[in-house]
């Protein structure tokens, strides 16, 4: 490959922290320029080359895996600067100072999550050279477009202006806070177990003990239940839980004359939605499916994948080529992160999805009555820290002041009179090794070298990959596998819980039916997530992928892949595993001549919610009404029992937990939610009542609205930060970017879309979203031979390496 003959960078460290700007050459062309000229051959060893594709999506060639980085850092800083600020200050706990009252609770919160500065710095200080090298450079290109904008060389992001700050430069320690602002403390600090306690709680003083603890084990059962799951085999080693023996001991041990505090989940869920209106992604959830040929007698591999972090503009994921004589790596990655998770190498493709893994336990203990420094638990005592944090807000003459405790073991979330609810991260202290690990994954030239890289992670994810042999693999990360709580894991416990690290593999390769699926299901059944088992339900939609390779398994491929992206994007979610069942339930025979053309109407529709004409309505009037005929039933069913609390099992279209609802229906549970009445009046009463609703006196089923594709970021106040409108009628549950890889004896190729487009500004900003809509991909060019027919301009920086 060409690329082998270009001359080394410098790698020493010092040269790339001095950088003062680089001198920039921008060359551009409306062909795509032949391989002598976009500079394949030998360059300049200082020289760093940025060559941009049709859609502006910045290939970096370098002689060094430190040039390489350098140009992500320039590259990213010159498409998103003011992204990666609100990035900054959204994980510091410093947005209320630019955006004002409003985000004080989510400073607060990051504040008291913030994996502090001093302990990325003691994971940097052990990290292996190459990381610390890259994390150098990619600083140090960021700050150099940083520097640019100050010299008016490149535009100062609206952004910027609409809110009255001027950007400036990032330290190695704020990227690292970057990462573990989002993939560790936003993305892997999921706890349910204070709402769980407070649920059990509220059971209790309204059913008494026994029946209370009934209820509670069908809204968070104590074993796993989910019914499809992303490797083959059942996990042997199911942990304990307690009895509902035990759970009354917790309630009466945890009651105090008090309130209950509020509800870490909805508060969290309120953060997340101030983090949207700012272009910030609050999701983690993923799809991906690995296919390989060697099932039908052939060889290679298709790799296809969705990670889901929210539909933004600009988008949360940067697309990116780094081509150097050790690699080349085409992907995608969360803004601000210097590894892919998202991409393609010459030798293999990989993805993740969430892993949702049981990693956060809430220990609760007691203040000691003679020493209010002190907390006791379960055989532990600990010291409790009090600080104080002033958040500046803007419009504000004086900061506001919150006390936030903390021990060693992790922050306090709630009090609850004298007991302190710490959370406990089993990740704690590992986040750079983890961080470090997808780094070195990006460079596996093996699937067993990537699982081994795996060990590493700290943190949940499900890893998938693919290589051009045909061989698949597939690994749930983190240290929740051979954790052991002490106690009901769904509840707090008294004493903190020992997490392994590294802790044991839980991996596989070439599942028997050709295929490894995950949209976020657990790693193989039976394996426990504790207090989050409502994410592993048995209605997962992994199962709605399943069954579409099933179906299709004579025509896998990728072309295969992008046709079950339109069946991915449009289906509900619900109607695909409940509507038929629901229908059945009806009686068909007692509802009017125009209810029970309704019924025909909703029997008959294909699941789809579609609106292809673009009139804001949907095509089919039965997702309207199956939309209303499951909210209905779902409150009639569940809400007199749970109250407040049936938001723990509430579903949408794109993902279900609500094996519960059936389960009722079905009168498997252990508690009578339909008190006393047959399922088949319950649900034949609901669906008359949502007809009636929606077409009183006979009328025609009505159309309803289909909700919009919205990728509009605005900033509060009214002040856009974004230019050009970024939607279109239909909603799609969709990846924030698709991509499929093909690999085969012969190479590698890749796809894939990054809607609305990979720029903040400018024409680059949404000419990804008319193909994300018509549902077609572009080449990812992965070698410079494929990258030499696709570059459209190019940019040269000649850093200079004086002190």
């Amino acid at each position: 490959m060409s690329c082998h003959r270009i001359q080394s960078l410098p790698t020493g460290l010092s040269c790339w922290l001095i950088l003062p700007m680089a001198l920039i050459l921008l060359l551009s062309g409306d062909l795509p320029a032949p391989a002598s000229i976009i500079g394949i051959g030998p360059f300049a060893r200082q020289t760093v080359q940025i060559l941009y594709d049709g859609a502006g999506v910045p290939h970096v060639v370098a002689s060094s895996p430190a040039g390489v980085y350098w140009g992500f850092g320039y590259s990213l800083g010159r498409s998103r600067l003011f992204q990666m600020e609100l990035q900054r200050r959204a994980v510091q706990g410093r947005l209320a100072e630019v955006f004002g009252p409003a985000f004080i609770d989510a400073d607060l919160l990051a504040r008291r999550d913030r994996v502090s500065p001093a302990e990325l710095a003691e994971g940097l200080a052990r990290a292996p050279a190459p990381f610390r090298e890259a994390l150098t450079a990619f600083t140090a290109g960021l700050n150099a477009a940083v520097r640019a904008v100050w010299a008016r060389r490149l535009s100062l992001e609206a952004g910027f202006t609409a809110v009255g700050i001027a950007p400036t430069p990032f330290t190695e320690i704020d990227l690292l806070e970057i990462f573990a602002g989002t993939m560790a403390v936003r993305f892997n600090d999921f706890t349910q177990e204070l709402d769980n306690l407070h649920l059990l709680r509220y059971l209790t003083e309204k059913y008494g003990q026994r029946r209370a603890a009934a209820v509670f084990d069908e809204v968070v059962p104590a074993q796993a239940v989910a019914t499809t799951a992303m490797m083959a085999g059942t996990w042997e080693d199911g942990l304990p839980v307690a009895s509902s023996s035990s759970m009354g001991a917790a309630v009466g041990r945890f009651s105090r004359p008090f309130p209950d505090s509020p509800s870490p989940v909805l508060r969290s869920r309120r953060r997340d939605e101030l983090l949207r209106k700012l272009g910030l992604s609050d999701r983690s959830g993923s799809y991906a499916v690995a296919l390989s040929a060697r099932a039908l007698g052939g060889k290679g591999a298709v790799l296809y994948s969705g990670p889901q972090m929210g539909a933004f503009k600009p988008p949360a994921l940067f697309e990116v080529g780094l081509h150097c004589p050790e690699f080349d790596l085409v992907g995608t990655t969360p803004v601000g992160y210097l590894a892919l998770p998202f991409g393609a190498t010459r030798h293999l493709a990989f993805t993740a999805t969430a892993g949702m893994g049981n990693q956060v336990d809430l220990l609760a203990l007691t203040v000691d009555p003679a020493d209010p420094s002190i907390l006791r638990g379960d055989g532990v005592t600990v010291l409790l820290r009090r600080r104080q944090e002033a958040i500046t807000v803007r419009g504000r003459s004086r900061p506001v002041v919150h006390q936030i405790e903390e021990t060693d073991l992790g922050p306090v979330i709630a009090a609850e009179g004298s007991v302190r609810y710490v959370k406990q991260r089993g990740w704690q202290g590992r986040v750079v090794d983890s961080y470090v690990a997808w780094f070195d994954a990006n460079r596996a030239t093996t699937l067993a070298a990537w699982v081994e890289i795996s060990d590493r992670m700290a943190l949940a994810t499900n890893w998938l990959a693919v290589d051009r042999s045909g061989a698949m693999a597939c690994v749930h990360t983190g240290v929740a596998k051979g954790r052991r709580a002490a106690g009901d894991d769904r509840l707090p416990v008294p004493r903190p819980t020992a997490f392994p690290y590294p802790d044991r593999r839980l991996a596989a390769f070439d599942h028997p039916d050709g295929w490894f699926v995950n949209w976020n299901c657990p790693p193989i059944l039976g394996f426990r997530n504790g207090d989050l088992v409502n994410v592993w339900g048995p209605d997962q939609r992994t199962a709605f992928l399943v069954d579409q390779l099933r179906k299709h398994r004579d025509h896998l491929s990728a072309e295969f892949c992008r046709d079950l992206e339109q069946a991915v994007a449009t289906t509900d979610q619900r109607a695909f595993a409940y509507r038929e069942e629901l229908a059945r339930w009806i009686d068909v025979a007692s509802l009017t001549i125009p209810q029970q053309q309704a019924w025909v109407a909703m029997a008959r529709w294909n699941t789809r919610r579609l609106d292809l004409n673009g009139d804001g309505l949907f095509d089919d009037p039965g997702a309207g009404l199956f939309d209303r005929f499951w909210n209905d039933l779902h409150r009639r069913v569940l809400e007199p029992t749970l109250g407040s609390f049936t938001w723990m099992v509430a579903s949408d279209p794109n993902g279900t937990r609500s094996g519960l609802l059936l389960r009722a229906l079905r009168r498997t549970t252990a508690f009578d939610f339909l008190g006393g009445r047959s399922p088949r009046d319950v649900v034949t009463e609901v669906f008359r009542e949502a007809v009636e609703a929606l077409a009183p006196g006979g009328r025609p089923l009505p159309r309803l609205p289909c909700p919009r594709m919205e990728f509009a970021a605005a900033i509060p106040g009214g002040a856009s930060t974004q230019t050009g409108p970024a939607a279109f009628p239909m909603f799609m549950n969709r990846g924030s970017d698709v991509q499929i890889a093909a690999l085969d004896p012969r190479g590698v190729r890749v796809w894939g879309i990054l809607p609305p487009g990979n720029d903040a500004a400018g024409q680059h900003a949404i000419d990804q979203i008319g193909p994300f809509r018509a549902y077609q991909f572009r080449d990812r060019p992965l070698t410079l031979e494929q990258l030499s027919r696709k570059v459209h301009r190019k940019a040269i920086l000649r850093p200079s390496w004086r002190e």
